[in-house]
């Protein structure tokens, strides 16, 4: 049984399959919050394309979070910045979950000096 559930964790394809999915949930349930509520201003700060871009923004840069770790990191730590602007009371989760898991990835997937920037840039914006 332990050896089935390495193999399938080592799996690229499979884990790759697994980045895209964790990306496009969050970018729906985004889109879902953003369009659902009654009041998107409260945590989105509207409902407009600059909103939607910002969400995606933050959200679908994820599905390649392994191979590119402290892009995906600025990505989101770019828009949930954008987000606290435009919805200073209560941003938005999805940028938050967002950055909490490039962050995982910077630590993850980085290591020796790109990890060091990987670490700056977090410390630095967060």
């Amino acid at each position: 049984m332990r050896s089935r559930i390495e193999r399938v964790l080592e799996d690229r394809r499979l884990r790759r399959l697994a980045d895209i999915g964790i990306a496009l949930a969050l970018a729906l349930a985004s889109l879902l919050e953003l369009f659902a509520t009654e009041d998107p201003s409260r945590s989105w700060g509207g409902r407009g394309p600059g909103e939607v871009a910002l969400a995606l923004l933050a959200t679908l840069p994820l599905a390649v979070r392994v191979r590119l770790p402290i892009p995906v990191a600025a990505s989101a730590l770019g828009a949930l910045a954008a987000f606290a602007g435009l919805a200073p009371s209560h941003p938005a989760f999805e940028p938050f979950a967002a950055v909490v898991i490039a962050a995982y990835s910077v630590g993850a997937h980085t290591s020796g000096r790109r990890a060091q920037q990987g670490i700056a840039l977090l410390l630095g914006v967060a």
